[in-house]
């Protein structure tokens, strides 16, 4: 993480692999940091100057703000819906193919960025090789966790922001696990949930 002495915006300079990987969202290459404005209405992501010159409909719909910025809120409210969108397709792929979709799937994006079943499914390499050979199916999961960990990102970014206006040195001490880390997402999908759990990992 690093700080803007002009802005006093956090910037988190790690890109995931899911950010670096995903050919069908150019628009997620183009996020720039992490903001809070500067009235403390609300947690935000700024857009690059290349970003507001792109069609960000497709990602954002309308939740682009005039100066290039979207609330974390909704940032994390997108992603969640693209995770809930992307279990039901891959749940029904599995059905069509004769997979068992009883069984709870962990997925994870590797530095690769191959999307990989993370716990022990019996069926971990049939899934893999699904996805695989979904494209759509593959970038829509790529997209929904990159919006949910720069979510998570700014969550924390903002809560050290703060903490530094109060503390410097208290600040630095306490969310020192931030510089040199990154967040990995892993997501737990059911036929009937999806959910999200990170933890971080050094770089």
């Amino acid at each position: 993480m690093a700080i803007d002495p002009i802005t006093g915006h956090y910037y988190v300079p790690y890109v995931s692999p899911a950010l670096q990987t995903t050919s069908s969202d150019s628009a997620s290459a183009a996020l720039e940091g992490i903001a809070q404005d500067e009235e403390g209405d609300s947690d935000s992501v700024t857009l690059s100057t290349q970003a507001r010159g792109l069609d960000l409909n497709s990602l954002f719909a309308d939740k682009v703000g005039r100066n290039g910025t979207v609330s974390l809120e909704d940032l994390e409210a997108l992603g969640t819906q693209e995770l809930d969108s992307f279990k039901d397709s891959l749940f029904a792929l599995l059905k069509e193919n004769g997979i068992d979709p009883t069984q709870t799937i962990e997925l994870t994006i590797a530095s690769d960025g191959r999307i990989s079943v993370g716990n022990e499914n019996s069926q971990k390499v049939s899934i893999e090789e699904l996805i695989q050979g979904n494209p759509e199916l593959e970038d829509q999961f790529k997209k929904a966790m990159s919006m949910l960990t720069l979510a998570a990102e700014g969550k924390e970014a903002t809560e050290f922001q703060e903490a530094y206006k109060a503390n410097p040195d208290g600040a630095l001490s306490h969310y020192g696990y931030l510089f040199g880390t990154h967040l990995q997402g892993t997501a737990e999908l059911s036929d009937q949930s999806s959910a999200i759990a990170f933890q971080r990992v050094s770089e």
